[in-house]
């Protein structure tokens, strides 16, 4: 008897509609949700290549880390939000040029998920990523993306 009870729960479980992904992170939110180290910093405008960056700079992707501003832990908590706030995308193409202004890193281990956000005026967003299968995708945000407000805070 225990046996068939055992078997009826685990069908249940089975069973359960499955969790919905974001609709930008998919299946890596939770590197976002679970970041160890959470990380905001101005970037240089345009990506550099690799063969002409300075060893003794920093970069993010192809774009040069100017400074990086250490967070609170209800900043750390406030970026999350808003990373994950899937009201803060679009469904549209600008068009406008991309000039990189600031990036926001979630790390976890040898894992990163960055958001470079294009200058203000021009609200765009690049995914670069450890996980290729969202690496380097543009997305647009919207005008008054709380992304941008946090860095000013």
């Amino acid at each position: 008897m225990k046996f068939f009870h055992f078997l009826s729960l685990l069908l249940l479980s089975c069973m359960q509609a499955p969790t919905s992904q974001h609709p930008i992170f998919h299946k890596h939110q939770a590197l976002i949700e679970k970041a160890s180290q959470i990380e905001v910093a101005r970037l240089g405008a345009s990506p550099i290549r690799p063969e002409e960056q300075d060893k003794s700079k920093a970069y993010w992707g192809d774009y040069e880390v100017l400074e990086v501003k250490f967070l609170s832990p209800e900043e750390a908590l406030a970026y999350q939000k808003a990373a994950l706030d899937t009201s803060q995308y679009l469904n549209e193409q600008k068009k406008c040029p991309f000039q990189a202004q600031y990036g926001l890193r979630f790390s976890k281990k040898e894992q990163h998920i960055t958001l470079v956000l294009a200058a203000s005026g021009c609200e765009k967003v690049i995914l670069l990523s450890s996980h290729k299968d969202i690496d380097q995708k543009h997305y647009d945000l919207k005008a008054e993306s709380a992304l941008y407000a946090l860095w000013v805070n």
